[in-house]
Protein backbone atom coordinates (compact mmCIF):
# COMPACT_ATOMS: atom_id res chain seq x y z
CA UNK A 1 0.00 0.00 0.00
CA UNK A 2 1.76 3.14 -1.21
CA UNK A 3 -1.13 5.53 -0.58
CA UNK A 4 0.86 7.46 2.02
CA UNK A 5 3.93 7.90 -0.17
CA UNK A 6 4.35 11.45 -1.38
CA UNK A 7 4.83 11.58 -5.13
CA UNK A 8 7.35 14.15 -6.33
CA UNK A 9 8.82 12.35 -9.32
CA UNK A 10 7.37 13.63 -12.61
CA UNK A 11 8.57 10.50 -14.42
CA UNK A 12 6.60 8.35 -12.01
CA UNK A 13 3.50 10.48 -12.54
CA UNK A 14 3.86 10.24 -16.32
CA UNK A 15 4.29 6.47 -16.10
CA UNK A 16 1.19 6.14 -13.93
CA UNK A 17 -0.80 8.23 -16.42
CA UNK A 18 0.27 5.82 -19.15
CA UNK A 19 -0.71 2.93 -16.91
CA UNK A 20 -4.19 4.36 -16.36
CA UNK A 21 -4.55 4.80 -20.13
CA UNK A 22 -3.78 1.11 -20.58
CA UNK A 23 -0.31 1.73 -22.00
CA UNK A 24 1.52 -0.49 -19.56
CA UNK A 25 4.34 -1.43 -21.92
CA UNK A 26 5.22 2.24 -22.43
CA UNK A 27 4.92 2.85 -18.70
CA UNK A 28 7.25 -0.09 -18.01
CA UNK A 29 9.92 1.14 -20.43
CA UNK A 30 9.78 4.60 -18.89
CA UNK A 31 10.07 3.24 -15.34
CA UNK A 32 12.94 0.88 -16.18
CA UNK A 33 14.97 3.66 -17.80
CA UNK A 34 14.29 6.16 -15.01
CA UNK A 35 15.01 3.66 -12.22
CA UNK A 36 18.31 2.67 -13.84
CA UNK A 37 19.32 6.32 -13.95
CA UNK A 38 18.27 7.18 -10.40
CA UNK A 39 16.42 4.82 -8.08
CA UNK A 40 13.63 6.18 -5.91
CA UNK A 41 10.82 4.72 -3.82
CA UNK A 42 8.17 6.06 -6.18
CA UNK A 43 9.82 4.47 -9.20
CA UNK A 44 10.36 1.24 -7.27
CA UNK A 45 6.66 1.03 -6.41
CA UNK A 46 5.66 1.72 -9.98
CA UNK A 47 8.17 -0.69 -11.48
CA UNK A 48 7.06 -3.56 -9.27
CA UNK A 49 3.34 -2.95 -9.71
CA UNK A 50 3.42 -2.55 -13.49
CA UNK A 51 5.69 -5.59 -13.96
CA UNK A 52 3.18 -7.73 -12.06
CA UNK A 53 0.30 -6.38 -14.14
CA UNK A 54 2.26 -7.33 -17.26
CA UNK A 55 2.87 -10.77 -15.69
CA UNK A 56 6.63 -10.22 -15.91
CA UNK A 57 7.53 -9.72 -12.24
CA UNK A 58 11.15 -10.68 -12.86
CA UNK A 59 11.57 -7.38 -14.73
CA UNK A 60 10.34 -5.36 -11.77
CA UNK A 61 12.02 -7.37 -9.01
CA UNK A 62 14.79 -4.78 -8.82
CA UNK A 63 12.16 -2.31 -7.64
CA UNK A 64 10.75 -4.67 -5.02
CA UNK A 65 14.24 -5.43 -3.71
CA UNK A 66 14.84 -1.68 -3.44
CA UNK A 67 11.75 -1.48 -1.22
CA UNK A 68 13.04 -4.34 0.96
CA UNK A 69 16.43 -2.66 1.42
CA UNK A 70 14.82 0.69 2.22
CA UNK A 71 12.55 -0.90 4.83
CA UNK A 72 15.54 -2.63 6.44
CA UNK A 73 17.45 0.67 6.54
CA UNK A 74 14.49 2.28 8.28
CA UNK A 75 14.29 -0.71 10.64
CA UNK A 76 10.72 -1.33 9.44
CA UNK A 77 10.96 -5.10 9.65
CA UNK A 78 7.27 -5.67 9.01
CA UNK A 79 7.39 -3.80 5.70
CA UNK A 80 10.63 -5.53 4.68
CA UNK A 81 9.08 -8.93 5.37
CA UNK A 82 5.92 -8.02 3.47
CA UNK A 83 7.80 -6.90 0.36
CA UNK A 84 10.01 -9.98 0.50
CA UNK A 85 6.98 -12.29 0.66
CA UNK A 86 5.58 -10.59 -2.43
CA UNK A 87 8.81 -11.34 -4.27
CA UNK A 88 9.13 -15.02 -3.36
CA UNK A 89 5.44 -15.60 -4.06
CA UNK A 90 6.00 -14.92 -7.76
CA UNK A 91 9.70 -15.61 -8.38
CA UNK A 92 11.57 -18.90 -8.14
CA UNK A 93 14.99 -17.21 -8.38
CA UNK A 94 15.78 -13.95 -6.61
CA UNK A 95 18.82 -12.05 -7.89
CA UNK A 96 19.88 -10.18 -4.76
CA UNK A 97 23.17 -9.59 -2.99
CA UNK A 98 24.08 -12.50 -0.66
CA UNK A 99 23.77 -10.50 2.55
CA UNK A 100 20.13 -9.60 1.86
CA UNK A 101 19.01 -13.25 2.05
CA UNK A 102 20.57 -13.62 5.49
CA UNK A 103 19.28 -10.29 6.78
CA UNK A 104 15.69 -11.00 5.77
CA UNK A 105 15.93 -14.53 7.19
CA UNK A 106 17.03 -13.05 10.50
CA UNK A 107 14.04 -10.69 10.39
CA UNK A 108 11.68 -13.66 10.01
CA UNK A 109 13.52 -15.64 12.68
CA UNK A 110 13.21 -12.76 15.15
CA UNK A 111 9.49 -12.61 14.35
CA UNK A 112 9.15 -16.34 15.19
CA UNK A 113 8.45 -17.28 11.58
CA UNK A 114 10.87 -20.17 10.96
CA UNK A 115 9.22 -21.34 7.73
CA UNK A 116 9.71 -17.95 6.09
CA UNK A 117 13.25 -17.70 7.48
CA UNK A 118 14.23 -21.07 6.01
CA UNK A 119 12.56 -20.14 2.71
CA UNK A 120 14.70 -16.99 2.46
CA UNK A 121 17.86 -18.97 3.15
CA UNK A 122 16.87 -21.65 0.67
CA UNK A 123 16.38 -18.92 -1.96
CA UNK A 124 20.05 -18.05 -1.53
CA UNK A 125 21.02 -21.50 -2.81
CA UNK A 126 19.34 -20.72 -6.14
CA UNK A 127 20.58 -17.14 -6.46
CA UNK A 128 23.17 -16.25 -9.12
CA UNK A 129 25.69 -15.16 -6.50
CA UNK A 130 26.67 -17.74 -3.83
CA UNK A 131 27.06 -16.81 -0.18
CA UNK A 132 30.73 -16.26 0.72
CA UNK A 133 32.04 -18.75 3.34
CA UNK A 134 31.68 -16.51 6.39
CA UNK A 135 28.13 -15.52 5.45
CA UNK A 136 27.33 -19.11 4.49
CA UNK A 137 28.33 -20.21 8.00
CA UNK A 138 25.99 -17.62 9.48
CA UNK A 139 23.19 -18.76 7.17
CA UNK A 140 23.78 -22.48 7.69
CA UNK A 141 23.83 -22.04 11.47
CA UNK A 142 20.46 -20.29 11.34
CA UNK A 143 18.97 -22.78 8.89
CA UNK A 144 20.16 -25.78 10.91
CA UNK A 145 17.91 -24.73 13.79
CA UNK A 146 14.88 -25.50 11.63
CA UNK A 147 15.92 -27.49 8.54
CA UNK A 148 19.16 -29.46 8.24
CA UNK A 149 18.62 -30.12 4.51
CA UNK A 150 18.63 -26.40 3.71
CA UNK A 151 21.66 -25.91 5.95
CA UNK A 152 23.40 -28.67 4.02
CA UNK A 153 22.59 -27.08 0.64
CA UNK A 154 23.95 -23.74 1.82
CA UNK A 155 27.16 -25.35 3.09
CA UNK A 156 27.61 -27.52 0.00
CA UNK A 157 27.37 -24.55 -2.36
CA UNK A 158 29.88 -22.56 -0.32
CA UNK A 159 32.30 -25.51 -0.14
CA UNK A 160 32.06 -26.12 -3.89
CA UNK A 161 32.84 -22.46 -4.51
CA UNK A 162 36.25 -23.24 -3.00
CA UNK A 163 36.84 -19.86 -1.38
CA UNK A 164 37.43 -19.23 2.30
CA UNK A 165 39.89 -20.37 4.88
CA UNK A 166 40.52 -23.96 5.94
CA UNK A 167 38.73 -23.24 9.21
CA UNK A 168 35.64 -21.89 7.44
CA UNK A 169 35.50 -24.79 5.01
CA UNK A 170 35.94 -27.29 7.83
CA UNK A 171 33.11 -25.66 9.76
CA UNK A 172 30.87 -25.75 6.69
CA UNK A 173 31.62 -29.44 6.22
CA UNK A 174 29.92 -30.07 9.57
CA UNK A 175 26.59 -29.02 8.07
CA UNK A 176 26.72 -31.43 5.13
CA UNK A 177 24.05 -34.10 5.40
CA UNK A 178 25.31 -37.59 4.59
CA UNK A 179 23.10 -39.78 2.33
CA UNK A 180 20.77 -41.96 4.37
CA UNK A 181 20.41 -45.72 3.95
CA UNK A 182 16.89 -45.22 2.59
CA UNK A 183 18.13 -42.89 -0.15
CA UNK A 184 20.78 -45.43 -1.10
CA UNK A 185 18.11 -48.13 -1.37
CA UNK A 186 16.02 -45.95 -3.64
CA UNK A 187 19.02 -45.34 -5.86
CA UNK A 188 19.64 -49.09 -6.09
CA UNK A 189 16.01 -49.72 -7.04
CA UNK A 190 16.24 -47.05 -9.70
CA UNK A 191 19.30 -48.77 -11.12
CA UNK A 192 17.35 -52.06 -11.36
CA UNK A 193 14.51 -50.33 -13.18
CA UNK A 194 16.97 -48.93 -15.70
CA UNK A 195 18.26 -52.44 -16.46
CA UNK A 196 14.87 -54.00 -17.20
CA UNK A 197 14.20 -55.15 -20.74
CA UNK A 198 10.94 -53.93 -22.32
CA UNK A 199 8.11 -56.01 -20.89
CA UNK A 200 10.56 -58.13 -18.91
CA UNK A 201 12.02 -58.43 -15.43
CA UNK A 202 15.27 -57.03 -13.98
Amino acid sequence: DDSNVSVNDPTYEKAMDLRVDGKREEAMKLLVAAFAQKASLELAFGLWDVSKELERPEEGAVGALHLVRDALRRNDQEAAASYWCEIVDVLETVDAEPLLFVKIAEVFDAAKKPVEAVCALDCSTRAPRPLPPGLALRAATLAAEHDTEVASRIAKRAVLAGAGSKEELAALQEFLVKPSASSETISADEMLVDKRTPGGEP
